[in-house]
């Protein structure tokens, strides 16, 4: 893993950080404590009841520990959501990946639920309370880490999904929204409904929301670069002028050190 500039990690000249207003990146100079740091600075999580730091990601025992990170989504009516995620075991007990708003049957809310009581993987948005726009789609593979990108269109009614670069069939789940409105500004749950129940025993890393669509080319270049550890998209720590020159220096004594050996041997 290379080193990250943490007084400014997120590299603005990547356009895949276009309209980003929330990252969840675990980095080893951060991976200690009771807060997750939102790369963009503005809605750090704060961990509940001890989810265990990981180098691969943020692990949540599915029994009481979750993360909440206040984030105002109220300016945009159609977003991405994006992260990787390792369940050892899906069940049908509507343990929750992701949840936003308490609970998001009110209003104006999302959520992602891999392990949907019907068996799916069910995801989508409210509007008013108890109206829904729902879809779903096959599980991956458990016990392996996977990549996961939905995008959700309040104005237009479309919801996607793709798994690891790769378009999703999803399949009608629940339909009656109208279209229209914008998210609420609330609150992200990190594996859990508002800590009080639906706990979804996982690791995530590299949680996204962008405030615009990504496309299907973004969408696989974001899988690409996640599946690399993210180095387009996190800045780098920059070495100093003083460990360059020494470099320029032992490329030099390296350069004539060669010219030495090619006319005979070192000169002592």
């Amino acid at each position: 893993m290379f080193n990250v500039d943490l007084s400014n990690p997120v590299n603005q000249r990547s356009s895949l950080n276009n309209g980003l207003v929330g990252w969840w990146h675990v980095l080893p100079q951060w991976n200690a404590g009771g807060v997750w740091r939102d790369l963009r600075g503005r809605s750090n999580a704060t961990l509940t009841n001890g989810p265990v730091w990981r180098t691969d990601g943020l692990s949540f025992d599915g029994t009481n520990d979750y993360a909440s990170a206040a984030i105002d989504l109220s300016s945009f009516d159609k977003i991405t959501v994006s992260f990787r995620m390792y369940v050892a075991s899906f069940t049908t007990a509507d343990g929750l990946a992701l949840e936003y708003t308490a609970n998001f049957n009110s209003k104006d809310g999302f959520n992602f639920n891999p392990n949907d009581n019907t068996g799916v993987i069910s995801f989508g948005y409210t509007k008013a309370a108890g109206t829904y726009w729902l879809d779903s789609f096959t599980r991956p593979s458990a016990a392996a880490w996977h990549h996961y990108v939905i995008t959700l269109d309040r104005a237009n009614r479309v919801n996607t999904a793709s798994v690891d670069g790769v378009s999703q069939s999803v399949s009608t789940y629940f339909h009656d929204a109208t279209a229209g409105g914008t998210f609420a500004n609330s609150t992200l749950y990190f594996s859990s409904r508002a800590g009080t129940s639906l706990y979804g025993a996982c690791r995530l890393n590299d949680v996204r929301i962008h405030g615009r669509l990504l496309s299907a080319a973004e969408i696989k270049s974001l899988y690409v670069e996640s599946l690399r550890g993210s180095p387009a998209t996190l800045n780098r720590v920059r070495r100093s002028t003083t460990y360059a020159s020494l470099d320029q220096n032992l490329n030099l004594f390296r350069g004539m050190r060669g010219g030495m050996q090619m006319q005979g041997g070192f000169v002592n």
